[in-house]
């Protein structure tokens, strides 16, 4: 705190203010009255913020010696300085007691929006707010250890670089000791790295000794700051001579990898999480970076769109965006640009940006010590290409489907119960997202740009070829190309590709997985399965113009999953019997109106979901005593006649969502059958008239692949437009709620609970 005997004269107009009031002059009316604390607080308050104002005069001074430039939020924070300086000399327009509280209360905001960060060559809104968060958690007596952690190339060692640089500069700290760890690390060799930052000589050669000589040491120091850069694996602290009660050290680490945070006791609230920059920081990034002398660059406008397009390929990662700026700094013909998009629109970033990029992003794919999950990490990356576009009603279940898909692609063993499944597979994707490989958003699961980049260069490397592509719905694309025999994997979403060329037939005889979501297309041709005969995944998913699908699928012996979901114009699936691999199948908010022929020879289905075409007729006794093997079974959303006993004569069946005609299933209750699903693990029925008009009002948001006690909705009832819900309901009321505390009871229009 800054000494009073050097007080500013805005403080010395306070004093002469308060004077005056105790001398009366003010008093008269009592609409003048300031208490002493309030004058003390903004005496203070005024004497803090002239320091501040001192500091930034100070640094400015420093940049503009070095020829760099301060930003633009500096002036704006000395500017309300300015004005709050003319409330202290103009003392006499305060309204009373409520304009003093105010003033104080402006002043101390303004004290905290203090910036930090003042060259403009440092970009991002949160870089400031997370420096400010990291000397929080420093003044917290209840916090020993603080993570800063994200993927490789977002700027973690930055945060921890300006933090050292502002620690050194406080008084508040004796030292600032800064140890680069990565991932040859031993605890000898860090206390030997820690112990030349402190000028001591450790000869002794046992580790326990060490460790007390370096923490009798550091507690002499006094309050300071370990920061421990690129931090791969947990570090026992009090092995290596760190212990928290040590006198006022605390321990700053960065690491990509969130679960060594958690292992070094870092409080959740503690963890700092730093992500890409947004689309306008990373232009503002990339442009100043094109520049000279920390001016950004100006371009000519058809350049600039080719630009943009390039940068928006980064999705805000610094690491590539400052690679990316240099490799094409001085660079003005439009061609060049232009070729580097499309380099960029294949997947190839050029040898400098590939070899400075991937260096970095690799270490965590190679941290991934298990070599499934290393090929799990692949996998996810290649198929998980809608980047961050949370907004998208039909990634709803995106989680749930890439673990299906890493069951199709044999990842994850398919002879587990469904349960085991979901567990394993969300146990895979949460130490992928530990590894900062991919991200969550809910239920939904993103792989940055560059990251599936470097998955494909991988994928390369060793000697595998596939084709990935991401349109974003603007690039018209030509499907005859790129097709060599070597192929693996084709995933394409979101290009206009207006037809598939007739005859076109890719000779492909390794390629196992198919996904062509977002196209334009309104029919396949017979020849184009020709020679995939080892095509095992195919998914034409939200191909809304796709009406039908060529007879020749029929010849895919090898195929093991077939995912038809919003395909709103489909009407024709030709026969599947003959594909008696299949163990998925997915037909879902599509206009189809019976089922495909031959569903019963499919004797090896496990996944049958039939939800949400509404113009579709089926009974289910028509095809349920033939797929023995059936685990999940989605019959929501269509006019689909189910029996109770269809139902549970399903052996197998964990998961199903249905409706029962509430004739039906009354006519049931009243025989005294067996109306409980105990074997089911999870459910979502629907009693009302199937034959309704109203079935469009029947929609549903249960997701029957949440397993669980904890989730109220993993059992439910819902009701629709029936006569006989109080019979019903008492059944449920005091047969089932009385055995199962999860069972939900509600009417299906409002959600709202009626089992009360």
């Amino acid at each position: 705190m800054a000494s009073t005997s050097s007080n500013p004269p805005e403080a010395a107009v306070i004093n002469r203010v308060y004077s005056t009031q105790d001398q009366g002059v003010h008093g008269s009316g009592g609409n003048r009255s300031f208490s002493e604390s309030e004058i003390n607080q903004l005496k203070q308050l005024v004497i803090d913020l002239k320091c501040e104002e001192k500091d930034i005069a100070k640094q400015l001074q420093w940049l503009e010696s070095r020829g760099k430039k301060r930003k633009p939020e500096v002036d704006v924070w000395l500017r309300k300085l300015l004005d709050m300086k003319g409330s202290m000399y103009d003392m006499n327009n305060l309204n009373g007691t409520l304009d003093v509280s105010e003033l104080i209360k402006n002043m101390k905001r303004h004290k905290k929006e203090k910036p930090i960060i003042l060259s403009n060559e440092f970009v991002g809104r949160a870089l400031d707010l997370d420096i400010q968060r990291v000397f929080y958690f420093l003044d917290d007596d209840k916090v020993f250890v603080i993570g800063i952690c994200g993927m490789g190339g977002v700027g973690k060692t930055l945060l921890a670089t300006l933090v050292e640089k502002e620690g050194k500069r406080k008084p508040t700290f004796k030292d600032v000791i800064w140890i680069t760890v990565s991932h040859n690390h031993s605890i000898s060799k860090l206390q030997h790295d820690i112990a030349k930052r402190i000028g001591l000589k450790l000869d002794a050669d046992d580790e326990r000794v060490r460790a007390d000589n370096l923490s009798s040491v550091l507690e002499k120091k006094g309050k300071s700051i370990l920061i421990l850069d690129d931090v791969w694996k947990y570090i026992d602290l009090q092995k290596v001579g760190i212990h928290p009660k040590v006198n006022g050290i605390k321990v700053i680490l960065t690491t990509r990898l969130k679960h060594v945070c958690d292992q070094m006791n870092c409080h959740p609230y503690a963890i700092i999480q730093i992500f890409p920059l947004s689309a306008c920081e990373g232009w503002e990034l990339f442009m100043l970076k094109l520049g000279h002398d920390e001016t950004p660059r100006t371009l000519p406008h058809e350049i600039e769109e080719i630009v943009r397009c390039i940068v928006e390929r980064f999705k805000g990662l610094p690491l590539a965006i400052n690679v990316m700026a240099r490799t094409m700094k001085g660079i003005n013909d439009f061609h060049q640009w232009k070729h580097a998009l499309n380099k960029l629109e294949k997947l190839e970033m050029g040898q400098m940006v590939e070899e400075e990029v991937f260096k970095v992003l690799k270490p965590s794919y190679d941290n991934l010590m298990e070599k499934n999950l290393q090929n799990c990490f692949l996998y996810c990356a290649l198929l998980s290409i809608n980047d961050c576009d949370w907004d998208r009603d039909w990634d709803e279940f995106e989680k749930d489907e890439l673990i299906m898909k890493l069951v199709d692609h044999g990842k994850i063993n398919d002879s587990m119960c469904l349960e085991e499944i979901f567990v394993e597979g969300n146990t895979i994707l949460k130490k992928l997202k530990s590894h900062s490989l991919i991200s969550f958003h809910y239920y939904l699961v993103a792989t940055h740009p560059l990251v599936r980049n470097m998955a494909c260069y991988i994928w390369k490397e060793s000697q595998r070829n596939a084709i990935v592509r991401s349109g974003k719905g603007l690039t018209k694309m030509h499907l005859s190309h790129e097709w060599a025999t070597d192929l693996e994997l084709v995933h394409m979403r979101d290009y206009d590709i207006e037809e598939i060329p007739e005859g076109m037939s890719p000779n492909c005889p390794k390629l196992f997985a198919l996904i062509l979501n977002e196209l334009s297309i309104s029919r396949v041709p017979e020849s184009f399965f020709m020679y995939m005969n080892n095509l095992s995944i195919l998914d034409l998913s939200y191909n809304e113009d796709l009406e039908s699908l060529p007879d020749s699928i029929t010849k895919l012996r090898s195929l093991v999953s077939l995912v038809l979901k919003r395909c709103a114009s489909l009407i024709h699936v030709p026969p599947l019997g003959e594909l008696q691999a299949l163990s998925r199948l997915v037909i879902s908010v599509t206009s189809i109106e019976k089922l495909p022929l031959g569903l019963e020879k499919l004797t090896n289905l496990k996944w049958l979901d039939l939800s949400k075409n509404m113009s579709l007729n089926l009974e289910l006794r028509s095809f349920s005593s033939y797929l023995i093997k059936l685990q999940y079974l989605d019959l929501r959303d269509t006019h689909a006649l189910n029996m109770v006993e269809d139902v549970q004569g399903m052996n197998m069946l964990e998961c199903f969502g249905g409706a029962f005609d509430y004739r039906c299933f009354y006519q049931s209750m009243q025989n005294n059958l067996d109306m409980s699903f105990e074997r089911i693990k999870t459910y979502n029925l629907i009693l009302g008239n199937v034959c309704s008009a109203s079935l469009g009002d029947w929609w549903h948001n249960v997701n029957l692949k949440r397993f669980g006690a904890a989730d109220h909705e993993t059992k439910s009832i819902q009701f629709g437009d029936c006569d006989h819900k109080k019979s019903t309901l008492y059944y449920f009321e005091y047969e089932n709620i009385r055995k199962r505390d999860s069972l939900r009871i509600g009417l299906l229009k409002t959600g709202r609970p009626i089992s009360e």
